[in-house]
């Protein structure tokens, strides 16, 4: 039988790729994969969707969105990666591997740094992605609500004043309006239908928050977003939760966020910490450390990041033997190497709770000298969830 990819979909392929991915995530036929991911799954992203054909019938597909992140001003291009999928009869065949080894390769070319995906399934981890970071979840549960807020409903006419509340996080990406647009549209955020909420100071928006209809088994429903004023926030969950008549509600920040601790911390019935959701391949590992000089500049000093320099070793993060790809840092004559791409997430974006530090060869000061730079604050999807 004739096998036909990795390759981008064609135009006249999309209504066969909508038949596939429904049938792998919603068999049900209760919703449509291309109303729900509609930047994702659309013809002007073609060239990022990856997909297998077998005997002239699409049996496999993995799916690229890139989007802009900034952390503290400095820019990263993150692609996300989701809708991965194989045909149940075409499954252990290796499709989606060879998908996803052309979707990376490809982005990697045309300069995304890293990829972030929404799983860590070995399919991922065996090509170098790592859980990474720490966020902490505050267990909300439902209380008495408070008297004094003024919370509404969102409508689309909040977007202007949302957007700007959600531009002054310090770790954000830059989402456009029909980013936002979508998410009011359908209210389908996080993989989870949503109700939008608004709380209103002196008839502004002081700040939103993406409420989760219903939760995992066993788990409270996640907010899965919000930005503003976080005593707002805090207050403003008990009435939420009253008319939705939910229980409780699992909150995320960086675990490192002693305000969200001072906030959250004390109406949260318990506190864990996790990685960050899905998992972190680097695809450009020195390049997207050049990126990240300004920031080393700002935390380590001009001279310290002036004198570093950075280069890569290996054969690209479009095999699985990419997975042991060497980054290399030079400074003041000494060297270190970073054995794999997931340590170099792990330097990034710090290891997850009970994880040791990155595994390194060479001079481990030179690493120590950066570690004031790092981790990142960890991303968080958002309406960007793919």
């Amino acid at each position: 039988m004739e096998i036909d990819g990795p390759r981008p979909v064609k135009r006249e392929e999309f209504p066969a790729l909508r038949r596939l991915l429904n049938n792998v995530f919603l068999p049900g036929g209760e919703a449509d994969m291309f109303e729900l991911f509609p930047y994702l799954l659309n013809e002007s992203n073609a060239e990022r969707l990856m997909v297998m054909a077998e005997g002239g019938e699409l049996v496999s597909h993995a799916g690229m969105l890139v989007r802009e992140w900034t952390c503290e001003g400095v820019p990263l291009t993150l692609g996300l990666v989701g809708s991965v999928a194989t045909a149940q009869r075409c499954e252990g065949k290796g499709y989606a591997t060879r998908c996803l080894g052309a979707l990376f390769a490809d982005a990697a070319d045309n300069g995304v740094d890293a990829a972030w995906i929404s799983g860590h399934l070995r399919l991922y981890l065996s090509r170098g992605a790592a859980r990474v970071g720490k966020l902490r979840r505050f267990d909300i549960p439902a209380s008495a609500p408070e008297a004094d807020i003024e919370l509404h409903e969102l409508t689309k006419e909040d977007i202007p004043q949302a957007r700007a509340l959600y531009s002054r996080q310090p770790a954000r990406f830059l989402q456009t309006r029909e980013d936002w647009e979508q998410a009011f549209r359908t209210r389908y955020i996080l993989n989870s239908p949503n109700r939008l909420w608004g709380v209103r100071r002196g008839g502004r928006l002081s700040a939103y928050l993406f409420m989760c209809e219903e939760g995992p088994p066993n788990r409270w429903p996640l907010l899965s977003d919000f930005a503003g004023d976080r005593r707002d926030v805090a207050a403003a969950l008990p009435e939420i939760l009253a008319r939705m008549k939910l229980a409780g509600a699992e909150v995320y920040a960086d675990a490192n966020d002693a305000n969200a601790q001072e906030i959250f911390g004390p109406i949260a019935k318990t506190t864990h910490v996790e990685p960050i959701y899905g998992s972190i391949l680097m695809l450009r590992m020195a390049a997207c450390m050049e990126r990240l000089r300004p920031r080393i500049a700002k935390f380590c000093g001009r001279r310290l990041a002036e004198g570093l320099r950075f280069s890569e070793s290996g054969v690209g993060p479009g095999t699985r033997a990419g997975k042991d790809d060497r980054l290399r840092i030079e400074l003041d004559g000494a060297t270190v190497e970073l054995a794999g791409r997931a340590e170099v997430s792990k330097l990034l974006f710090g290891p997850p709770e009970g994880d040791g530090p990155p595994v390194v060869a060479g001079d481990a000061t030179v690493l120590e000298r950066l570690m004031s730079a790092f981790p990142l604050p960890p991303p968080w999807f958002g309406i960007n969830y793919v």
